[in-house]
């Protein structure tokens, strides 16, 4: 859905910070399509929508409206939030600044509590079954890495 509707403020968010948000859930829409083998063509007839329009939104041209994104997620069996996941904080925020603080704050100690993290975590992942599943967890977990670093 293009941004036309004038009732909201919509010139509070930067037009650059609109066009990295549209394009990180389009890219995220086209993973997901991806980790589940269909096509363009395929997850358009779930939807019923227009491939033309699936295609705009997977390159960022055309701002997914919530409607369609709650409707994209029920179809697909993922939460919303995945589609937000690796969405980087604005810069110069406050939350940039906290994660560099925690990031120097990693001491040698606090590497072999990560590790045994990792562990669990490749543990737990081994016990589910869905591929596609395990494919989103680990590219979750990718992209929190790199927003965390």
């Amino acid at each position: 859905m293009i941004d036309t509707d004038d009732s909201w403020p919509s010139d509070i968010v930067p037009a650059a910070r609109k066009a990295a948000v549209d394009a990180l859930v389009g890219s995220r829409l086209r993973l997901c399509r991806e980790i589940l083998g269909w096509t363009i063509e395929d997850m358009a007839g779930a939807l019923g929508y227009d491939a033309t329009l699936l295609r705009d939104y997977e390159a960022g041209r055309v701002r997914v409206s919530p409607v369609d994104l709650t409707e994209i997620a029920r179809i697909f069996q993922i939460p919303m939030i995945w589609f937000f996941v690796g969405l980087q904080s604005p810069e110069g925020s406050t939350a940039n600044a906290a994660g560099d603080a925690r990031a120097a704050a990693l001491s040698a100690g606090e590497e072999n509590v990560a590790g045994q993290h990792l562990a669990l975590f490749a543990e737990e992942l081994s016990t589910i079954r869905d591929p596609s599943v395990r494919i989103m967890l680990i590219d979750m977990a990718r992209n929190l890495a790199r927003h965390f670093k």
